[in-house]
C-alpha cells in the first residue's frame, strides 16, 4: 500500500506541494501508512508532529515537534515567544529550503492556533517544497468540528483526499492464517479494524485483548453524560435482541434523535447489527461497536 501510494504520488506530480489529510477511525492504520511511506523517502526530509488529548492542549504542538527536529530559525522562533506571524513566517521558510514529508498527526485534538497555522501553510503550499499530510480520526470530526472548516477552505488543486477503510474479510482471514489463528468470526467482531484484529490474534481466543478494552473504554470515557448512558444501556443488551424494546425505555431514559446522534461514534463502529436490530431515531445503516464493546463496557457500570 505504500510503495502504490507513493507512485500514485510520483505519477501525479504529487511528491510535493501538496496537502493530503487522512481521515479514518481510530486503529485503521493512518500512522501506520504514512511511516511506510516515510520510509520510501530518499531525498526528502521526514519531518513529524503530532497534536495529543490534552486537558490543557499545548499551542501548536505539532511545531514545537517539528522544530526540534529542524533546529536553526525555526525553533529559535517557537523557543523565543516571538509571535504567532514570526512563527508562522519561520515555518514557512523551514518548507521553502529543501524537499519535505510533513505530517501533522491526529489534527481532529489541534488547538485553534494549529489550525490556523495548517490554514496559513495549506494556503501557500505551492510556495513550498513539501507534501503535507493530515491525519484525523473521521468519526470525531463532525459537521461542526473546527477542522472541517480549515480543510473546506485548503485549495482544491493542491489537495488529495484518502479516506482509510476497514479490512476486508479475505484480508482479516489472510492475517489470521498467517498468524495461524482460526478467523471465523474475526471480521465481525473488529470489523476489519486493523488494530483490533492484530491485537484479537496477539491475544487468547475468546477473549477482548487488553489493549482493545483500554481503547473502547477511553473512547466511551470522551462520551456526554447522555450519550454515555445510552452506550451502557445497549452495552448489556442481548446481541440479538430486538431495540425496539427502547422505544419506551423506563425511568428518565428517553430516546431521541439528539440523543441517538450523540452516541452516534459509539454505535457506528464498526461491527453490523444483526438483522432487524434497529436503534429508534438513528441512521438506517446503525451498527454496533461489537464484542469488544459489549465486554469492557458493563466492567465499568455503577452497582445499582
Amino acid at each position: 500500500m505504500p510503495r502504490r501510494f507513493g507512485r500514485m504520488a510520483r505519477r501525479r506530480g504529487d511528491t510535493r506541494r501538496l496537502h493530503r489529510p487522512f481521515g479514518g477511525e481510530a486503529g485503521i492504520g493512518k500512522s501506520s501508512l504514512l511511516q511506510e511511506f516515510s520510509k520510501l523517502q530518499r531525498r526528502a526530509r521526514v519531518l513529524w508532529g503530532a497534536c495529543d488529548a490534552l486537558f490543557t492542549p499545548r499551542p501548536l504542538s505539532p511545531l514545537h515537534d517539528i522544530a526540534r527536529q529542524t533546529q536553526g530559525a525555526l525553533l529559535a522562533a517557537v523557543s523565543s515567544g516571538a509571535n504567532r506571524d514570526e512563527i508562522f513566517t519561520a515555518a514557512l521558510d523551514e518548507l521553502e529550503k529543501t524537499a519535505a514529508l510533513v505530517i501533522f498527526e491526529d489534527m481532529h485534538w489541534a488547538d485553534e492556533a494549529t489550525l490556523d497555522l495548517l490554514k496559513y501553510l495549506g494556503r501557500r503550499i505551492h510556495r513550498t517544497r513539501a507534501m503535507l499530510a493530515v491525519t484525523y480520526r473521521d468519526d470525531e470530526v463532525g459537521p461542526r468540528h473546527p477542522l472541517r472548516f480549515v480543510l473546506g477552505d485548503l485549495p482544491r488543486a493542491s489537495t488529495r483526499r484518502m479516506s482509510l477503510l476497514p479490512l476486508s474479510e479475505p484480508a482479516v482471514a489472510r492475517l489470521a492464517k498467517r498468524a495461524g489463528r482460526p478467523s471465523e468470526g474475526l471480521h465481525g467482531v473488529t470489523g476489519g479494524n486493523p488494530f483490533f484484529v492484530t491485537e484479537a490474534l496477539a491475544g487468547i481466543t475468546g477473549t477482548v485483548p487488553n489493549t482493545v478494552r483500554d481503547a473502547v473504554l477511553s473512547r466511551a470515557a470522551m462520551l456526554s453524560p447522555a450519550a454515555r448512558e445510552i452506550a451502557e444501556l445497549v452495552s448489556v443488551v442481548p446481541v440479538k435482541q430486538s431495540f425496539g424494546c427502547w422505544s419506551k425505555p423506563p425511568g428518565r431514559m428517553r430516546w431521541t434523535s439528539r440523543a441517538a446522534s450523540a452516541s452516534e461514534w459509539y454505535v457506528t463502529r464498526p461491527a453490523p447489527l444483526p438483522s432487524g436490530t434497529n436503534l429508534p431515531g438513528a441512521h438506517s445503516k446503525t451498527r454496533f461497536p461489537g464484542h469488544a464493546c459489549r465486554v469492557c463496557t458493563p466492567k465499568c457500570l455503577p452497582l445499582w
